[in-house]
């Protein structure tokens, strides 16, 4: 952890969608002793552990790249959960080239323009 918060401070480590990440409120985070919750904004797309009880089920046309996780938290915030950061857990997430269906979503995206 220690490591990481390092990185962060000397500018190596990020927020993966930064936009979508605003309230963990990194600024806590790194300094935080307790869990503290993070208020529900769209689009809100953290990672999140919980029990799958009572869950929805996850829409499977979601296909490919785009949307699916901040569409799934948005139904949970609608169903009443809370979303909580933990302190000292994170998760890192590897670079890598685009995927083909990124890659046809940012086509997408440049023709509605």
């Amino acid at each position: 952890f220690e490591e990481a918060r390092g990185a962060w401070g000397r500018g190596l480590l990020r927020p993966f969608q930064e936009h979508q990440h605003v309230q963990t409120r990194y600024s806590l985070f790194w300094n935080a002793t307790r869990p503290y919750e993070a208020h529900y904004q769209e689009p809100y797309e953290p990672y999140v552990a919980v029990s799958r009880a009572g869950l929805p089920r996850f829409d499977e046309r979601f296909r490919g790249y785009a949307r699916n996780k901040v569409a799934f938290i948005a139904e949970l915030h609608e169903m009443g959960y809370r979303f909580f950061v933990v302190p000292r857990g994170f998760v890192a997430h590897m670079a890598h080239p685009p995927s083909p269906s990124r890659r046809e979503m940012s086509d997408l995206d440049f023709q509605r323009m």
